[in-house]
């Protein structure tokens, strides 16, 4: 209901007052089934109720604001809440192992940069469908290694598993790769998210 009537309540009061709109979206609107970067002219297919959802709210903001961008995103770490990073480096503390899926492919996207990147394309006044997501991509299993590293502890040992080991309420895509097309042609890029990766981590040991 969030994500898709919720949109839905922005997108009239985006209609009424005549507002363009900036609606952020996820990878996981594709169903992940192709082995090569997804754009952001391609279709859909979602395979979640949570996937359905924002599949649903980009429709309906297409449908009812006349300017407006979708920003799909992947991956998303950074300040301020729970991510990837953040269980992955309370696992290793707990456990002092992990296990990892290395069949799930994505892009990691610090939050920050995602914002930075969409300030300047509602900027821009070009409308539509964008890709913001760090560059580069990876696995589960090779993103958990690199965190590892990041965080001095390269030596903590990580197992590769498939993603049907460790159940999840919501099924994602196993490789909704995103390619940034559209905002690239604008000059709006982020960098590659093994950096992003290492600015995030010197803050988490900065708050330590």
């Amino acid at each position: 209901k969030v994500n898709a009537l919720g949109a839905q309540n922005v997108a009239l009061a985006a209609q009424r007052s005549g507002s363009a709109m900036l609606h952020v979206s996820t990878n996981e609107v594709f169903d992940g089934a192709r082995r090569d970067l997804y754009r952001e002219w391609d279709e859909v297919n979602p395979i979640s109720q949570y996937a359905r959802s924002k599949a649903a709210a980009e429709r309906i903001v297409m449908a009812l604001v006349p300017r407006f961008y979708i920003a799909r995103v992947a991956w998303l770490f950074g300040p301020g809440g729970n991510n990837f990073v953040t269980k992955i480096l309370a696992g290793a503390a707990k456990y002092g192992s992990l296990r990892v899926a290395a069949d799930e492919f994505g892009n990691p996207t610090y939050a920050p940069d995602a914002a930075a990147a969409m300030a300047k394309l509602a900027e821009t006044g070009h409308y539509g469908i964008y890709h913001l997501v760090n560059g580069g991509f990876c696995s589960r299993y090779e993103f958990a290694r690199a965190i590892m590293a990041a965080a001095g502890q390269p030596d903590v040992p990580i197992t590769p598993i498939l993603s049907a080991e460790w159940p999840r309420p919501s099924v994602p895509p196993l490789h909704a790769v995103l390619a940034n097309s559209a905002a690239a042609a604008l000059g709006i890029t982020l960098r590659p998210w093994q950096d992003a990766l290492a600015e995030y981590a010197q803050t988490l040991r900065a708050e330590a």
